[in-house]
């Protein structure tokens, strides 16, 4: 009976059923092989890879047939050399069960085993030692049948992320067991830190007796210093204005100062400025999640949002869909398609193909899932490239988020962008950009693309 190692007993992601087929030079099929009561495993088996194709598939690894909590030693592997040499009183010794190749090879006078790291599609790495006692890492065919030493990684990792905020501490390790320390204090302008805590939105604070039992990602909380609108404390507020008592609002804000507002959706606060020619621009990314709870789908109705009628942001995972909303969340940072950011419920029957992309059915937009009262910008924008600049004293200035594309994030930390509400043709859309040269301008790209969205309440 084959044995299938399972998540509650293997570090193994879903069930991977172990090889019983006699050993072949596989570059692509998890093989084993047993000889004189040494146990070789070539790196397909090694990862618990299920790939059964005729190609390259690592990425299917479903992690390690080491035991559930331990893995397969990555390539820095922090294994000192010293732990591996051949003695008698080296408890840590490599054995030299040396390599299984259609035989065993070498046995005697070398040994080695896999660690966790592919070297290219036909090698992986692995740490060896020699008849000589030389003791190393390297890398070799990963359809040789290698020994298998797994890892039990007491040291966590506490990730920090500062939320808009500055500090030069971004990780730190500490032992399993120990209390997490002392915490480092970021920065952020017209902003007063009050924590760190376990979830970007919620979550439980902590402090300095707080002991992770796992890897864990703290988010800095902020606090506006800045002013409020006189008079206005969410978005949708400027819907129930008449144009005296909006003229009133503005009249009393300061062109480029920022000032903090509400979305009534979420409660989530936004810094906004007052632009030179009156409009009012927000000067943060959209940050509104697609579910209320976690679970319920969040639908956006015309009392709240820029849309005619009700409109269920998407809840399934990223796609790179061409004629259908998708969005995603990394870093701290939100995504959205255009199709997504124009509240556009169409969906097309092949939603990964621009052949039903036309402009009758991007006509299907709803609005935007901007603020009620407030806009995607329109192409010509209206807005001063002067207050995208990226500079400390700019609240305008372009969150340099990249974009999210394929199932990951390009470009964070060099490039900014945000839709407007423009089509260019049936795949592609104008957005606002800046890069990290600080060069502003307008552009227009893939529809699929996710990007972040700033709104504008025209005036």
């Amino acid at each position: 009976t084959a044995r299938v190692l399972t998540p509650t007993d293997s570090d193994v992601s879903s069930n991977f059923t172990m090889s019983t087929e006699s050993w072949n030079n596989e570059y692509y099929r998890a093989r084993m092989a047993i000889s004189d009561g040494e146990y070789y495993y070539n790196w397909y088996a090694a990862k618990a890879n299920p790939n059964t194709t005729s190609s390259y598939n690592d990425s299917a690894s479903l992690g390690s047939i080491c035991p559930a909590g331990w893995t397969l030693p990555d390539y820095s592997t922090d294994i000192t050399a010293s732990a591996l040499y051949s003695d008698s009183t080296n408890y840590g010794n490599l054995t030299k069960a040396g390599y299984f190749n259609n035989r065993v090879h070498s046995k005697n006078s070398d040994g080695y085993f896999w660690s966790s790291a592919r070297y290219s599609n036909s090698s992986a790495y692995n740490e060896y030692i020699y008849s000589s006692n030389s003791v190393g890492r390297d890398y070799n065919n990963n359809y040789y049948g290698y020994s298998v030493r797994c890892m039990r990684d007491t040291t966590l990792i506490i990730s920090f992320n500062n939320n808009g905020g500055t500090h030069s501490t971004t990780s730190r390790k500490i032992a399993m067991g120990e209390k997490i320390g002392t915490l480092p204090e970021p920065t952020r302008v017209d902003y007063s830190f009050i924590g760190w805590y376990t979830a970007l939105d919620g979550g439980e604070k902590v402090a300095e007796e707080y002991v992770p039992t796992g890897n864990i990602t703290l988010y800095a909380h902020w606090m506006a210093n800045v002013d409020s609108i006189p008079g206005v404390t969410y978005f949708q507020d400027f819907v129930n204005l008449t144009n005296e008592q909006e003229a009133a609002v503005l009249s009393n804000m300061t062109v480029n100062k920022p000032y903090v507002i509400k979305d009534i959706r979420d409660s989530k606060e936004y810094l906004v400025i007052k632009l030179s020619n009156k409009h009012l621009f927000m000067a943060e990314n959209l940050k509104l999640d697609s579910t209320t709870d976690g679970t319920t789908a969040r639908v956006l109705t015309s009392t709240d949002s820029d849309v005619s009628s009700n409109f269920t942001m998407p809840t399934a995972s990223w796609s790179d869909y061409y004629c259908k909303s998708a969005m995603a969340v990394s870093g701290g940072e939100y995504y959205y398609n255009w199709y997504t950011a124009t509240a556009n419920p169409y969906e097309c029957d092949n939603p990964t193909s621009y052949a039903n992309a036309t402009l009758a059915n991007d006509a299907k937009s709803l609005g935007s899932i901007c603020p009620a009262g407030w806009t995607l910008p329109d192409y010509s924008a209206d807005i001063p490239t002067s207050v995208l600049y990226s500079n400390s004293t700019n609240y305008g200035r372009l969150t340099m988020a990249g974009y999210f594309y394929n199932g990951y994030v390009s470009n964070k930390n060099s490039e900014g962008l945000f839709w407007s509400s423009a089509r260019y043709d049936n795949s592609q859309a104008y957005y606002e950009y800046i890069n990290s040269s600080n060069s502003v301008g307008r552009s227009y790209g893939n529809k699929h693309y996710g990007r972040s969205v700033r709104c504008m309440r025209y005036r």
